[in-house]
């Protein structure tokens, strides 16, 4: 019995720290954030956390709109490009469209 205490112990010390993630955005934030920039058609996935937009110039518009605010340290931004889509990652939601 000992020992386990001391081996627990001594992980525990040499474990290392999990990495903090932010909270991730609610559909309400989101949907909130289309109906702000004026996007009309979309196409949520809430438990896959996608939005799906028609045109290219609506995700560019939602960029816009959150670089000055919510981007920060908690919030990192990640733009992407595969073959024909664009998609743009934020508070655990994948924002994609056809490009």
């Amino acid at each position: 019995m000992a020992r386990t205490s001391i081996l627990t112990g001594f992980l525990d010390k040499i474990r290392a720290p999990q990495e903090a993630h932010p909270d991730c955005w609610s559909v309400i934030k989101v949907e909130k954030l289309l109906e702000d920039v004026g996007v009309k058609g979309y196409e949520v996935s809430n438990e896959q956390k996608i939005v799906r937009m028609n045109n290219r110039s609506e995700l560019m518009q939602i960029l816009v709109h959150l670089v000055p605010t919510e981007v920060s340290s908690d919030y990192n931004l990640v733009l992407s490009k595969l073959e024909n889509e664009m998609r743009v990652e934020i508070g655990c939601w994948q924002f994609e469209t056809k490009a």
